[in-house]
């Protein structure tokens, strides 16, 4: 009977299936993967988000983010969007991280606060009772089986983090995309995620090498069609560099006043580019791990980040 520790189930299990739901989801990212393969380039990701107004299930999400010895290690205000967003991720080593938003819907008009609070009693996003059970013996014990670790993330990955509960009220989505198109999105998909992030840094396409990879991609996916922010985040050589697509639509369903469903195009999710740069001590000299590998920028930036927001945009 296999074990597997806390770091095993994300990295092994988690993020594999988070990766195959994104990919099968969103066109997008089927494309973008595909171009980077002919071009001999390799896929790997750097952080995936979410977004909800549901205070106790953004906790509820760090405490998940926790048992699989993910830690908070940023904090982020955005108060022009009526945001605030934590990173977990592995300390001491470079890993998949979770980026996590709640949005401050408190500050919205009293209108839409009376929206958004009646919108989270018709939804129960809850892990099931089985997988409660499984997450307090990770945090307790911190390994489990294998087959117990397909089934918890199972649970999390298909179940948990996608909206549970009626469809959203078309009257609730008319009124808030006139505050917030991050809440808007936050209601259509639940807390579900939005994006993933690439890492641009381990792109290993000989022919982008000493450049700013970056800039290279970002051009190629305008050549190639792909629906682009206006500007890359970040200036050259900075501890971090952004970009993204602006999201892919997707029909939801939508409850009218009478009851019956009915159907809406609204933003669903986007492909995020990421370069980290190297991190330099007070001197200005690059900075290296105990493997004697250099020392890339973990974290994010508020400035940056704010802008990738717009990918949802309504």
């Amino acid at each position: 009977m296999k074990i597997k520790t806390p770091t095993q189930i994300w990295e092994e299990i988690i993020v594999p299936h988070l990766h195959k739901k994104y990919i099968t989801q969103v066109n997008t990212v089927w494309k973008f993967e595909t171009m980077i393969k002919q071009e001999g380039g390799e896929i790997h990701l750097d952080h995936f988000a979410t977004r909800t107004p549901d205070i106790k299930l953004h906790e509820l999400i760090t405490r998940i983010g926790k048992a699989f010895d993910l830690e908070i290690t940023g904090q982020y205000e955005f108060p022009d969007k009526k945001l605030k967003a934590v990173v977990l991720q592995s300390l001491g080593k470079e890993g998949f991280k979770w980026f996590s938003t709640l949005i401050e819907y408190k500050k919205l008009s009293n209108e839409a606060i009376k929206a958004v609070e009646e919108d989270l009693t018709r939804t129960n996003n809850v892990l099931s009772e089985k997988s409660l059970e499984t997450l307090s013996r990770l945090e307790k014990d911190k390994c489990l089986t294998e087959n117990e670790a397909q089934e918890f993330t199972h649970d999390i990955v298909w179940n948990f983090l996608s909206r549970q509960g009626p469809p959203v009220k078309k009257s609730t989505i008319s009124l808030l995309a006139k505050e917030s198109s991050e809440i808007v999105n936050a209601l259509l998909l639940g807390p579900d995620f939005n994006h993933m992030g690439y890492d641009l840094n381990k792109l290993n396409i000989k022919d982008w090498y000493a450049q700013e990879v970056i800039e290279i991609l970002y051009d190629r996916m305008l050549i190639e069609g792909f629906e682009m922010l206006p500007e890359i985040q970040g200036a050259p050589d900075a501890l971090l560099r952004q970009t993204s697509t602006k999201a892919e639509s997707k029909t939801f369903e939508v409850e009218e006043d009478n009851g019956t469903i009915s159907h809406l195009i609204s933003p669903y999710k986007f492909v995020e580019l990421v370069q980290r740069g190297v991190q330099r001590d007070s001197n200005g000299k690059i900075i290296f791990d105990q493997h004697n590998k250099v020392k890339r920028f973990r974290d994010f930036i508020a400035k940056n980040t704010e802008k990738i927001y717009d990918s949802t945009k309504l």
